[in-house]
């Protein structure tokens, strides 16, 4: 594997951990007020089409190899994402209080 697809997984995964995190809060928000039976099934189905579309898109870039340094790199993506949440939250605070 050439480093320049290393590299491109590496982004890849970061970014996905991002889109992970914004997407499970979306889905958290959208069904938070269903009964905890749909509401399972819902994140069930959530999280294993998130798995599949992962897996596909690997499939697609390196034949479907995993190794735990992308894994990482998605749980890098998954905080940095959850960190820049709350700064924007805090920044949408201030501003709307301002006015």
């Amino acid at each position: 594997m050439t480093s320049f697809k290393i590299l491109f997984i590496f982004l890849l995964n970061f970014l996905y951990g991002i889109l992970f995190l914004f997407l499970s809060l979306l889905n958290y928000k959208l069904f938070s007020s269903e009964d905890k039976i749909i509401k399972s099934i819902i994140y069930i189905l959530f999280i294993f089409d998130n798995a599949i579309i992962y897996l596909i898109i690997l499939y697609k870039i390196n034949y479907g190899v995993f190794h735990i340094y992308y894994f990482i790199y998605f749980i890098i993506g998954l905080i940095f994402a959850y960190y820049i949440k709350n700064k924007v939250l805090s920044l949408c605070k201030k501003i709307k209080n301002k006015k």
